[in-house]
């Protein structure tokens, strides 16, 4: 009687796991991985990020110059429960989409002081940014919903304010290092949906392929220079 029971219990507990696992496989998506090619330093105007990798070639650190002044340090940190980075006092906690095959942002919740400075929920289409809802206390427009559209050779982001546009260049986005939608300049957008440094870390979706237009594009080595904005390509 007991190796009854004995069995009744090992095939329920099989029966529990099997259904847990078909289960997490038809809620995750399959996204393809994008393979980003680590970047060392990025330059914006008087602005420097340098930037170190792990061996599995995930940003892990983060130095932050300002006209050749270190002004902030901060180690990303890879957890169960997401991805937790401090920048210039401000606090990220970017916890990761169900999907398969990669890594990218479902949630950013961004603290300042022990408060929220804003929360950003990323909806994707087509593994591209579709959509992105923020709140935001203590701007007007808050709660916003940021929209983007690609075409071949075009960007809109529609965001409170206005429409914002930028035309593509032909030139191939090498690695998937710049970030192209910085370039679109939607203020809103800049602030509160595409972190410049946390781009890096390669959790945006889909990258944008083409470079912008309208850029002054110079390559040497590993250097590429778009408009004022520089990247230096780790070994």
């Amino acid at each position: 009687m007991k190796k009854v029971k004995l069995f009744l219990i090992k095939s329920l507990v099989a029966v529990f796991v099997c259904f847990s696992m078909i289960a997490c496989n038809e809620s995750s998506e399959k996204v393809t991985f994008y393979d980003m090619h680590p970047v060392s330093r990025f330059e914006r105007g008087s602005l420097r990020t340098m930037m170190t990798h792990n061996s599995g070639r995930n940003v892990n650190k983060f130095e932050l110059y300002e006209n050749d002044t270190l002004t902030c340090t901060a180690d990303v940190l890879y957890r169960a429960d997401g991805i937790i980075c401090t920048l210039n006092d401000i606090q990220y906690h970017i916890q990761p989409d169900n999907v398969l095959g990669a890594t990218r942002v479902r949630m950013v919740k961004a603290s300042k002081g022990g408060a929220l400075y804003y929360e950003a929920e990323y909806f994707y289409i087509n593994e591209r940014i579709g959509y992105v809802k923020v709140n935001a206390p203590g701007i007007p427009e808050s709660p916003f919903q940021v929209n983007f559209s690609y075409e071949d050779s075009r960007l809109t982001i529609q965001e409170p304010g206005g429409h914002y546009s930028i035309d593509l260049s032909n030139e191939e986005n090498t690695g998937y290092a710049c970030n192209v939608l910085g370039y679109v300049n939607a203020p809103l957008t800049n602030q509160y949906v595409i972190n410049p440094e946390l781009y890096f870390l390669n959790i945006y979706g889909k990258p944008v392929d083409k470079l912008p237009g309208g850029h002054e594009i110079i390559r040497s080595g590993k250097t590429l220079r778009v408009g004022t904005h520089t990247y230096e390509y780790r070994d």
